[in-house]
């Protein structure tokens, strides 16, 4: 009976360790790299600014904050992101309305890249360029904790 009580209260603990890990990942929250903005003046443009990842990992590239002055409007907007050699990712918007975004995760290590924008305006558009890095919290410890006492509890049996 000693024995019962005691392998529950394990299972149980590694379930709860379990949990908490899983939701404090899914609480991570990110981290701003590059921030940029800028404005099309129509029919067509394209823009290449380029910034520095300083640390290996996973990031997300998101074109946003478009804005339309009276009378314009964007037919189409696309970011890419890449370096001199190789094109990490790319999204579009055909036709968006004001304040729309589209985002694009890749995985990056320390170097130099840009920021490619392309877009067709009636007018005068402007948009945003946001990239932010994805942190891996100290959650991924409670998670994995969680797992490998699972796994020594049934192995155990």
């Amino acid at each position: 009976m000693k024995r019962f009580f005691s392998s529950f209260i394990i299972k149980i603990s590694a379930c709860l360790w379990l949990l908490l890990g899983a939701s404090n990942l899914a609480n991570a929250s990110t981290v701003p790299v590059f921030e940029y903005v800028d404005t099309i003046i129509g029919p067509a443009a394209g823009e290449s600014t380029s910034f520095t990842i300083a640390a290996p990992g996973s990031y997300i590239a998101t074109i946003t904050d478009l804005t339309f002055f009276p009378g314009s409007s964007f037919g189409t907007v696309a970011l890419g992101i890449s370096t001199s050699l190789h094109l990490f990712g790319s999204t579009a918007l055909v036709s968006p309305s004001a304040n729309d975004s589209a985002s694009f995760p890749f995985t990056a290590t320390p170097g130099k890249y840009f920021s490619n924008v392309v877009g067709t305006c009636t007018g005068l558009c402007s948009y945003g360029v946001e990239i932010t890095a994805v942190p891996l919290p100290p959650a991924i410890l409670l998670f994995g904790s969680g797992i490998f006492g699972l796994m020594l509890i049934s192995r155990r049996k």
